[in-house]
């Protein structure tokens, strides 16, 4: 990664080798069956790369496993009280009617994820 850019061969290779190719196809079962996925939640999703800069390549790495909502899909970081700024990526006019519903959907996550509920 330089510059904190993905380089999507290298990043998939690595991630191949140190977890294995389930993670990604595990991503993709996740985020088309809930319509979003959130940082931290695979090995390969952390602050670096859930950062809009890398949104195109992650996207990549999703269609390479199957994921078929690209366009639809958008990248978002919300203020979570007691963790600060967090990423996701979320489909659109699915199951999220608006933003503020993503938002709350983020902070309901990680806020779970602090109080181990």
């Amino acid at each position: 990664m330089e510059n904190n850019r993905i380089e999507l061969e290298e990043f998939v290779s690595h991630i191949k080798k140190s977890y294995g190719e389930i993670v990604f196809l595990d991503a993709v079962e996740v985020l088309t069956s809930q319509e979003i996925i959130y940082e931290g939640q695979f090995p390969f999703l952390d602050d670096a790369t859930m950062r809009e800069r890398n949104f195109e390549v992650q996207m990549s790495i999703f269609e390479m496993y199957g994921y078929k909502w690209r366009e639809e899909t958008l990248p978002g970081m919300f203020n979570v009280p007691g963790e600060g700024w967090m990423n996701c990526f979320y489909k659109r006019d699915g199951r999220f009617s608006s933003i503020k519903d993503v938002e709350n959907e983020v902070v309901q996550y990680f806020t779970k994820k602090i109080n181990n509920v």
